[in-house]
């Protein structure tokens, strides 16, 4: 994840593209409300198209996380 970095000083913590504003999330609602990946490279125009596609990955990762309960003992 080489193009995804999370900053605490840069929108919260929250997870961007790198040297951006930009969060994973931002991205990724683009595509799922149904814009192309042309219309959100013309929404963030210092992105490019390998930008978005390693916040897709990204996103992807995240929730092929399991989360484990833990057991009081």
């Amino acid at each position: 994840m080489t193009r995804i970095s999370a900053d605490r000083r840069i929108m919260g913590g929250r997870v961007c593209v790198n040297g951006t504003r930009v969060t994973v999330s931002t991205t990724v609602g683009l595509l799922g409300a149904g814009h192309d990946m042309a219309r959100a490279l013309a929404l963030h125009p210092y992105l490019v198209e390998a930008d978005v596609r390693a916040a897709l990955a990204y996103a992807a990762w995240r929730c092929s996380e399991v989360d484990v309960p833990l057991v009081d003992s």
